[in-house]
């Protein structure tokens, strides 16, 4: 169960929720491809982008995985939950935080 994540819209109220929780930056895992997208909704025409939290001890060990982080302050984080027309930002977050996220809003 520690590892469990579950996938969740990403929200200004999630990320200030993440940021209190000691999450530092937003690991980007990348795109959906359009067709996969297409076949689980079909009412749209956005794509996932996908992210992760992470805390500024993984995002350290991160330098050698070739994958992009963002700083959960940054711009280009709060355009992201801002969103964009053709992209919904979406984030794994780990099940024990995403619960105390609910239990608290």
């Amino acid at each position: 169960m520690k590892d469990e994540t579950i996938a969740t819209e990403f929200t200004s109220d999630l990320r200030t929720f993440l940021e209190r929780r000691g999450y530092t930056h937003l690991l980007s895992l990348g795109i959906d491809p359009k067709e996969v997208n297409d076949a689980s909704e079909p009412e749209t025409d956005k794509e996932n982008y996908w992210l992760r939290p992470i805390k500024k001890e993984e995002e350290e060990s991160n330098n050698t995985t070739g994958l992009n982080s963002s700083p959960i302050q940054s711009a280009e984080v709060l355009a992201m939950v801002a969103g964009e027309d053709n992209i919904q930002y979406m984030v794994k977050v780990p099940l024990v935080d995403y619960n105390d996220y609910l239990a608290k809003r």
